[in-house]
């Protein structure tokens, strides 16, 4: 049986890159033509899932940047 739990690591040569669309890019994007197109409810799906992204990757990083800014905040105070 297949191991799924391990993410595949891909190389690319970056000669062969035009360019980077990101996910959520992609979709701000749908969000917009189905605002343009009425469909605001799935448009506001895409959006609360945009949303809930960036929320889940800020709480990852969220202490080192709390702990970032206290030690910002006590050199400024120093000065």
């Amino acid at each position: 049986m297949r191991d799924t739990s391990v993410e595949t690591d891909f190389f690319l040569d970056l000669r062969h890159v035009e360019f980077v669309v990101y996910f959520e890019d992609l979709l701000l994007r749908r969000a917009d033509q189905l605002i343009e197109a009425g469909n605001v409810s799935l448009a506001y799906d895409l959006l609360m899932a945009v949303a809930r992204r960036h929320r889940d990757a800020m709480e990852v990083i969220r202490d080192e940047l709390v702990k970032e800014e206290n030690e910002l905040d006590s050199a400024i105070k120093q000065i």
